[in-house]
């Protein structure tokens, strides 16, 4: 069991969210929006790209909703007593059980040969089984991962042609016949979005036995790490808009129109903080709050 523990930036996320849906309905009553969004429905490119952002977004939605669970261990023995999304959730096996160091995708043993001593007093330098990936051979693991990816089929297949049925059984309500199934968008949409949906079937089944993208420095899993920085980006980028759009179109209003001096005083600073690096500005701006 668990409790709904929302933090700050999931609230940030959520506000987000809600602001760009109403903005989209209320938008919806303009009748060139609406022709547009006809226009894109035709355009095979534009329609595979919007599959790619809903799925982009709905993991960043199952990575923004908290909870504060009450008996969740590791395969440790340590119990968790933070709030975790419902993607580490998901991916639990391989949230909170870390390896020591680099590890390869899909691999049984370490990247790197460690020193073992033998029960006789000797040692040897060799390849370490991972802690938390299953066990067995090469032929052990070429046989779990093609029973994964099937599972990851049947569970993807499933999963479209319940979406599927879902979109012709709201059709059929609204009395619309399901020709736009026909459109070179819509097949473009929907063949990038079961490939998505697959995609991710085969990462779960397959993150249920090995470390899909291998493991970092540190041990961390880098599926896991790139799964939660599409929420990290999403709040990143957004955030960081907002906060700059009003200096920008305030400098902006000024230099055009004051002009002279004022303008040559705003391109200047504009000038000197776009030649320094991004990353060396963020560490001035982090070292100087501290």
């Amino acid at each position: 069991m668990s409790t709904l523990a929302l933090t700050t930036s999931d609230w940030l996320f959520f506000g987000l969210l809600i602001i760009a849906g109403g903005t989209i309905a209320w938008r919806l009553r303009d009748p060139l929006f609406k022709r547009s969004l006809s226009k894109l429905w035709q355009n095979p490119i534009g329609m595979a790209s919007f599959a790619a952002i809903l799925c982009y977004l709905s993991v960043a939605i199952l990575d923004s909703v908290h909870t504060l669970p009450t008996d969740l261990h590791n395969l440790s023995g340590h119990k968790i007593n933070h709030p975790i999304s419902l993607l580490s959730s998901l991916f639990a096996k391989r949230s909170f059980n870390d390896e020591k160091t680099y590890s390869a995708p899909l691999a049984v043993n370490s990247f790197s040969k460690e020193t073992v001593i033998h029960q006789d007093g000797t040692f040897s330098r060799e390849f370490v089984p991972l802690r938390f990936t299953a066990k067995g051979n090469l032929h052990d693991r070429s046989r779990l991962i093609k029973h994964a990816l099937m599972r990851a089929l049947l569970w993807s297949l499933a999963l479209f042609a319940s979406l599927v049925f879902a979109v012709l059984l709201l059709q059929r309500l609204k009395g619309n016949q399901a020709q736009h199934f026909r459109t070179p968008g819509a097949k473009a949409f929907y063949s990038t979005l079961y490939i998505f949906l697959f995609l991710g079937c085969a990462m779960y089944q397959l993150s249920l036995y090995y470390h899909v993208l291998g493991t970092g420095k540190v041990g961390q899993d880098i599926l896991i790490e790139n799964l939660h920085s599409i929420r990290t980006g999403i709040l990143i980028g957004v955030l960081t808009t907002f906060v700059v759009l009003p200096f920008a179109v305030l400098l902006g209003c000024a230099a055009g129109y004051y002009r002279r001096r004022v303008d040559d005083c705003i391109q200047y600073i504009y000038t000197t903080m776009s030649s320094i690096p991004g990353v060396l500005l963020i560490a001035a701006c982090i070292l100087s709050l501290q």
